[in-house]
């Protein structure tokens, strides 16, 4: 009988509190709105930003600024423009041989060229002050 007793209490408390808990996010809900909803609040809210945007800019003209920028590019794969040095110069180097008498100007190769360096690491650090 005591043990029957102590089923029902448990029973009736477990059975309560969900009531309490289900109806407290009713009243959650309900002042959840009320505040997203409340216009004295939003303009307190955007007299705040106002205030921490014009903190911001009167410490920024008394503090130096430091920005950091960073990029990296790789070309593996990417296109290339053949440039013809070897025909454009070998005949004038072949000649200027002969009119000299010597081997001073090479013949040299075409170029073939990436449009994007191969492993191109480009880092910036910039301070800037009042």
């Amino acid at each position: 009988m005591e043990v029957n007793r102590i089923a029902k209490s448990i029973i009736f408390c477990s059975l309560f509190f969900i009531q309490v808990i289900s109806g407290q996010t009713v009243v959650d809900d309900y002042v959840y709105e009320g505040l997203k909803n409340n216009i004295v609040l939003q303009q307190k809210k955007i007299s705040y930003e106002k205030a921490v945007y014009s903190l911001r800019s009167a410490t920024s003209l008394f503090f130096p600024s430091v920005q950091l920028e960073a990029s990296y590019v790789s070309g593996d794969g990417g296109r290339s423009i053949d440039i013809p040095v070897g025909d454009l110069l070998n005949p004038v180097y072949q000649t200027l041989n002969q009119l000299t008498g010597t081997n001073s100007f090479p013949q040299i190769q075409n170029v073939s060229e990436n449009l994007f360096p191969d492993d191109f690491y480009d880092v910036k650090l910039r301070i800037t002050g009042r």
